[in-house]
């Protein structure tokens, strides 16, 4: 079961596909640096598909 309802729009944020840090950096590192890079490719890529969103 997905969870999906109707009437609700879901906007999809997933990173680039040029993104290598995201796809290939070292997922197992908890170090705050490293941390600090997932957050901040996160945010842009959230920033990037909001500024494509066609608000109501």
């Amino acid at each position: 079961k997905l969870g999906h309802k109707r009437g609700v729009d879901y906007i999809y944020i997933h990173p680039k596909s040029t993104d290598h840090p995201m796809f290939f950096g070292d997922h197992f590192n908890l170090s705050g640096r490293r941390m600090s890079e997932i957050v901040r490719l996160g945010f842009r890529c959230a920033i990037d598909s909001l500024r494509r969103y066609e608000f109501e």
